[in-house]
């Protein structure tokens, strides 16, 4: 897979995560959207990420699933290659700090 098609591939991930939770729990994400809209999901979310937790982080953390966060979708091993370091370790700090990882 090319490097386009992963961005293709995330930015669909992360938009079927967001209509999950607009959907079961009525989280919206249009920050996220009108970006990915106008420059990628890639872009969209490293401006989300360079902006600290994105906009429906503490909505999901509430419900139970961050695993719709977008954060979640960019510390996938399968999206590293899109992200710095930098931005990886930022999120994966976000969801470690709201116990994502905890074990049961």
């Amino acid at each position: 897979m090319n490097h386009t098609e992963l961005q293709q591939e995330f930015e669909q991930t992360v938009r079927r995560h967001f209509q999950t939770a607009l959907q079961d729990y009525r989280i919206q994400n249009p920050r996220f959207l009108r970006q990915a809209d106008r420059s990628g999901g890639v872009a969209a979310a490293k401006a989300q990420i360079s902006r600290g937790e994105s906009e429906s982080f503490e909505a999901l953390y509430a419900a139970g699933r961050l695993d719709l966060s977008l954060e979640s979708a960019v510390v996938s091993s399968r999206y590293h290659p899109l992200f710095t370091d930098d931005e990886v370790d930022r999120c994966l700090a976000l969801l470690c700090e709201a116990g994502y990882f905890q074990l049961p």
